[in-house]
């Protein structure tokens, strides 16, 4: 996976209970069962298990990712607390066209939320939020169709990555001015 645009394998097959009811679906990767349950088949022998980017948007520069925090790690899988929501919602989302007719986006991200609940995800709400916003952007294809877009949506996340650092060290001098008018 040099270079690679993915941060997370999984060599396991993962099984998730979803309110997808009626619905199958089947391929190398993803199983859909009519009661709900999906399975990622990430071992696969065809295949060097399931990989995908956790929480999106992330791209990465000089061997450093930035973008989407996945959380802080489980105390029992030791993995990010985002890590199976994402898993879900990337593989549902990957293979969307097979089965757009049966599922909506909205029931997909509302899987996302479950799960991210189920983990006790602290800000699963801000997430969702995000995901109901510009998960559009995915499900339309419209990086794909127009790649200039990446660039737009770079520039927009350096923007708000500053703004954010802005009221970081705008805050931290406020705060260093008053402490200073204590003395």
């Amino acid at each position: 996976m040099e270079n690679s645009p993915y941060v997370f394998v999984e060599h396991k097959d993962i099984c998730y209970q979803t309110r997808l009811k009626g619905v199958s679906f089947a391929n190398k990767w993803l199983k859909i069962r009519e009661d709900g349950q999906i399975i990622v088949l990430g071992s696969n022998p065809e295949c060097n298990g399931y990989a995908w980017d956790g929480c999106s948007p992330k791209f990465f520069f000089f061997d450093v990712y930035f973008g989407t925090p996945d959380g802080i790690a489980d105390r029992e899988t030791r993995k990010p607390l985002t890590y199976y929501a994402s898993l879900i919602h990337d593989v549902l989302y990957q293979f969307r066209d097979c089965y757009r007719e049966q599922v909506s986006r909205e029931i997909i991200d509302q899987i996302f939320l479950d799960e991210l609940r189920q983990q006790s995800f602290r800000l699963s709400g801000l997430y969702f939020w995000v995901v109901r916003i510009f998960g559009w952007i995915y499900w339309q294809d419209i990086m794909r169709k127009y790649p200039w877009t990446k660039y737009i949506f770079l520039l927009i996340f350096l923007t708000l990555l500053w703004l954010l650092f802005f009221l970081f060290t705008s805050a931290v001098q406020g705060l260093s001015a008053w402490i200073s008018s204590l003395f």
